[in-house]
């Protein structure tokens, strides 16, 4: 660390919990759990299995440890195995040495220290035996033929001596011999040499070390008998963390020699205890069992069904509480000593990244610690960090490093690549696991946004600075960005350089000399072009100046390679800058442009970039002066054929004949192939597509089309019929259709002055119109109907009575779709359907459809439009009746139209005269005087009709015209009142007559109301047996308020009293006493109280 801010840290120790120290800081409940174990063994029968589950780093070791040393303090001996340390070794061999050791050590004494494994536990053992004495007969045949040959050499001596008369001499010599073999040299060789004569047998016995798995197991036998205690708990610890044989051979070993009968005999138990994680071990056992298994298909293999034979019982490590292991990890950061790393902030991401795991919390913790001492240790005044940039910066740390530790493959396949952003990185890194590893990422980064975001890696990455970088922080990865031609990211880099744009001359300048350092010319090209997108999109002007400079190092060094960069770039920025540039700037690509064209290879590499520069030359023509023709020279030598490049230069007029001839045009008439119905485009959003070649043929100049255009084009469009027409008819080629038939429409429009010279060619093409609209099925034959509409004045008189036939035919049967679709074609659509040969057909289709009648009205003038639904009246009361309800009686000439309506409801039956009444009603006649005085004359003589549906039809008008005066009112009430009063009195049962009186009763004089209380009384509320007319007599005499006191009207009162007595009828009952509830004085006098408190007694429900 920096030594101004040096400070006394503390790295955490990730050992397991093994002393009495260690213990008081269990944590997570453990303690509990190591309890429960204890009571689990103290109790178990044996030989018995625990499972301890806990995934890797939640605690299992700890939990191990605490109940090894519980269970020692309760005589229970307990051994701790790590599988994992004894990895390399013999499992077997391991076990028990490791077992002897820890059952001899102070914590368990439950060994003699004098207890040792057996001789043959680490190597073999060999034994000699001496046998009885014995001669080595083979040595003594050896020596036979020695002893032989000597004697034979005497005897010889022995003859020669005799014949020469030598005996004596001989004699004596031989005496002298003998005398000194036999007395010192004889002697000393047998002494030598006995051995290879005489001996002793010797046998020798090898004991191999142990390998049997029944001799381990009579060994685990007998260390057991010389144990102290009669119960001892072994652990099998790290089994999960090792490869799947040993785990699997681990779990074997324990259910053979680790569990003999002879144990229960001798009174001596074994438990055991396995702290792993469970999935871990199902792999283990996958790996093995089922990968065997699946060799063989009658063998099926469970992992699951192997954890539940192999242990007797399971304790499972519960899920941590968040805030508890938050707690953890605010501890741990403490403990490291360092103040700045006890932030809120770091201690929810560790959490929130390590959820179910202490331990890698503690190894995260050891990691951030380690990072940070070395930012620090770059801090300060001309190093690579500022001071204090490791403190202001630790959020966004510890999030670097959560990520690296988390997914460490993916992001170093981010660092080779330079991506320097998380949201830089694509959605496709070209492999699964990182793509899927890229997701987790995302996923922990977007959650922990609002505590820490990261937006350049590069920093925490490299922890390093350039001088560069210091003053734009980034520039170096911008850098890299631009020379691999990585515009999008390098865009991205520089906005996050908020110095760029603070001292955007520096960063020019810096730019520009990095520019001229490229001495390759394609990297050159590559950063140049990247450069410029980013001062665009960062809106950094360059002065003309720099833009001549980089226009002359163009020049000089990128001619060749100035395809790479984007032409319209450079007139965005260079030219915006230096206009008078232009003409130079266009004759370099042009240069450019026919090398490529020259060159097949080139053509094919940098065919966009001819393309592009054409259009850019096509909108500015001070790019293309002093080589206009070379530009035509290259359209029609390489470009006829080319759809894009025709329509950049077909925009205007003037382009047309700069640019383009007569023998362009009919290279590009040719060019017409089967596939262009495949093309579509349109730059009238209210118009269907068409194919791009006809579309364009359309726009072609008068004066560039040949003579023979038309003979050239009519084949190509019947061409482009008959592959449609033998494609077969799919609704998703209506689409098509439709752009074809448009796109022939816009030719012979276009170009009307060559269509009536050629009679031929239009009769050709009407054929092909009536054979495409013969193709296709009804309801869709209306694409073909605009094109054989406009061929039918140009084409021939037979051709022409073809063509009208088939239009005949369609304009009678089609639906509205295809009849809009027609219309909307044509630009004076109130003349096709009013005046054209078609109009009568269409008016009668109209008449008949609301739809269409509806369609075609929209295209009306006002006159025209009132014209259309007076008749319409006449055709179909009902429809137009409707169609005006539906439009809110918003309609011209609204007068007229609601006099022949009146009209007609005085000609009409009742039912449409109650539909005419409605519409008069609801546009209260607009207003207009004589025509409200004409509909109160016609429905007074309807009132005056003794015919009860022309009254009912009276009613109904009456009760809508509440928009009258009060005289008019007033007439219409009198008039109905005279006509029942001169009835005679058997006759004035005229009951709609009389609702209409009583719907307007206050319009009546009380003289006239009297009279008609008899009326009321007798026959519409004694002598009925309706409640509606008992309600319509009293409606009436509640205007006329006849007294009780009244003599006659006291005899009416008193026969409704017996009338109401007598009646069985519980609704009439009811009827009657709410009617003479609505007669009640307020204020009864004397004479009438009885009568009126007899009222007050009537139940009304």
């Amino acid at each position: 660390m920096n030594s101004g801010t040096r400070t006394i840290v503390k790295f955490l120790r990730e050992t397991p919990l093994q002393s009495e120290d260690d213990f008081k800081r269990v944590r997570f409940g453990h303690k509990d759990i190591a309890n429960t174990l204890t009571s689990i063994v103290s109790i178990c029968e044996t030989p018995f299995t625990i499972g301890l589950f806990g995934k890797w780093g939640s605690g299992k070791s700890s939990i191990a440890y605490l109940a090894a040393a519980a269970l020692r303090k309760k005589g229970i001996p307990t051994v701790i195995f790590d599988v994992w340390k004894h990895e390399g070794d013999s499992l077997r061999r391991s076990f028990l040495r490791e077992f002897v050791r820890q059952m001899k050590s102070p914590e368990n004494d439950n060994l003699d220290a004098e207890f040792e494994l057996d001789d043959r536990m680490n190597n073999a053992v060999t034994r000699v035996n001496d046998g009885e004495f014995k001669v080595n007969w083979t040595k003594v045949k050896q020596a036979r033929t020695a002893f032989v040959f000597a004697v034979a050499v005497l005897v010889v001596f022995a003859l020669a001596a005799s014949y020469f008369d030598l005996i004596q001499v001989y004699e004596r010599i031989l005496g002298f011999t003998l005398g000194s073999l036999l007395g010192g040299g004889f002697l000393l060789w047998l002494v030598k040499n006995a051995t290879q004569f005489l001996g002793t047998e010797t046998t020798t016995f090898s004991v191999e070390r142990l390998s049997d798995p029944h001799e381990f197991e009579d060994e685990f036998v007998r260390i057991l008998r010389e144990t102290h205690r009669p119960k001892c708990l072994i652990v099998f610890d790290n089994l999960d963390r090792v490869s799947h044989e040993l785990a699997l051979k681990s779990l074997s070993t324990i259910k053979t020699f680790l569990e003999p009968k002879d144990i229960e005999v001798e009174e001596k138990s074994v438990v055991f205890l396995i702290p792993c994680d469970d999935s871990a071990i199902r792999e283990h056992i996958r790996a093995v069992y089922v990968a065997q298994a699946a060799n063989n298909s009658k063998s099926t293999y469970s992992p699951d069904e192997f954890q539940k034979k192999f242990f007797n019982t399971v304790v499972r490590i519960p899920d941590f509480y968040p805030t508890e292991l938050e707690s953890f990890t605010v501890s741990c950061l403490e403990e490291t000593g360092l103040k700045d790393l006890s932030d809120s902030g770091i201690a929810w991401m560790i959490t929130y990244a390590y959820r179910d795991n202490p331990r890698q919390v503690i190894q995260f913790v050891n990691i951030l610690l380690s990072h940070y001492m070395l930012i620090q240790e770059r801090e300060g005044q001309e190093r690579d960090f500022e001071l204090g940039y490791a403190k202001r910066n630790r959020r966004e740390i510890c999030l670097f490093l959560l990520l690296q530790h988390r997914h460490p493959d993916l992001m170093a396949e981010l660092t080779s690549r330079g991506i320097g952003a998380l949201e830089d990185i694509p959605d496709d890194l070209g492999r699964k696991e990182l793509n899927e590893d890229l997701e987790s990422l995302r996923s922990l980064a977007k959650d922990v946004s609002s505590v820490a975001k990261i937006t350049n890696l590069r920093p925490y990455t490299a922890l390093r600075q350039s001088d560069q970088e210091r003053h734009f922080p980034g520039l170096d990865r911008l850098y890299v960005l631009c020379e691999d031609n990585k515009i999008s990211d390098a865009i991205k880099a520089a906005e996050d350089i908020p110095q760029i744009k603070e001292n955007h001359l520096d960063f020019v300048r810096a730019v520009q000399a990095e520019f001229g350092s490229k001495r390759n010319p394609i990297t050159a090209a590559y950063f140049l072009n990247s450069v410029l997108h980013v001062l665009e999109a960062l809106n950094i002007k360059v002065d003309s100046t720099r833009c001549s400079a980089v226009y002359s190092a163009m020049d000089s060094r990128l001619r060749k390679r100035i395809e790479i960069i984007a032409p319209g770039l450079l007139r965005r920025t260079l030219l915006q800058v230096c206009p008078h540039l232009a003409p130079a700037l266009g004759e370099m690509w042009m240069d450019r442009i026919e090398d490529i064209l020259g060159d097949d290879h080139l053509k094919k590499k940098s065919g966009a970039f001819v393309r592009v520069a054409l259009e850019e030359m096509a909108d500015n023509e001070t790019l293309t002066v002093g080589f206009e023709g070379r530009i035509k020279s290259s359209l029609t030598a390489h470009f006829s054929g080319d759809i894009e490049v025709a329509r950049q230069f077909t925009q205007t007029g003037e382009q047309q004949q700069k640019y383009l001839d007569a023998k362009y045009v009919s290279d590009f008439t040719r060019s017409i192939s089967e596939t262009d119905i495949l093309l579509l485009e349109n730059e009238d959003s209210d118009k269907p597509l068409c194919p791009s070649r006809l579309y364009i043929l359309g726009k072609f100049l008068d004066n560039l089309l040949p003579v023979s255009v038309l003979s050239l084009a009519v084949p190509k469009i019947t061409l482009l019929m008959d592959t449609l027409r033998e494609g077969g008819w799919e609704s998703e080629h209506s689409t098509r259709w439709k752009a074809l038939i448009r796109g022939v429409l816009e030719f012979v429009v276009s170009h009307e002055t060559i269509s009536h010279d050629d009679v031929p060619e239009i009769d050709e093409l009407s054929d092909a119109a009536i054979n495409t609209f013969s193709a296709i099925p009804g309801a869709e034959q209306c694409i073909a109907v605009p094109l054989m509409e406009l061929l039918l004045d140009r084409a021939s008189e037979s051709t022409a009575d073809r063509l009208q036939e088939h239009l005949n035919e369609f304009y009678a049967e089609a639906n509205l779709g295809g009849l809009k679709y027609v219309i909307d074609l044509v630009d004076d659509r109130e003349g096709f359907v009013t005046v054209s040969r078609n109009a009568a057909t269409l008016k009668d289709r109209a008449m008949s459809d609301p739809l269409i009648f509806a369609y075609f009205y929209s295209h009306l003038s006002t006159g025209r439009r009132s014209d259309w639904l007076v008749e319409w009246l006449t055709y179909d009361t009902k429809l137009a009746l409707e169609f005006v309800r539906k439009r809110g009686y918003r309609i011209p000439q609204k007068d007229r139209f609601l006099r022949a309506v009146l009209e007609l409801a005085g000609q009409s039956d009742i039912t449409m005269r109650s539909g005419c009444y409605e519409v008069l009603n609801a546009t209260k006649c607009n207003n207009n005087l004589q025509l409200v005085e004409q509909y109160i004359t016609q429905v007074i003589e309807l009132i005056r009709d003794v015919d009860s549906s022309s009254q009912e039809a009276a009613f109904k008008a009456i009760q809508g015209m509440g928009f009258l005066d009060r005289l008019q009112k007033r007439e219409i009430t009198k008039a109905a009142f005279v006509w029942v009063i001169g009835l005679p009195p058997n006759e004035r049962l005229q009951l709609s007559t009389l609702r209409c009186i009583e719907f307007w009763s206050p319009h009546l004089t009380t003289d006239e109301a009297d009279q008609l209380v008899p009326l009321c009384f007798d026959d519409l509320v004694i002598k009925s047996h309706q409640t509606d007319t008992i309600d319509l007599g009293f409606g009436i005499l509640v205007k006329a308020s006849p007294s009780y006191l009244d003599k006659d009207r006291k005899l009416n009162y008193d026969d409704l009293k017996r009338a109401y007595e007598e009646e069985s009828d519980v609704l009439i009952k009811q009827a009657i006493a709410r009617g003479l509830n609505r007669l009640k004085p307020s204020k009864p006098q004397r004479g009438e109280k009885t009568y009126w408190a007899w009222v007050d007694s009537l139940p009304l429900e």
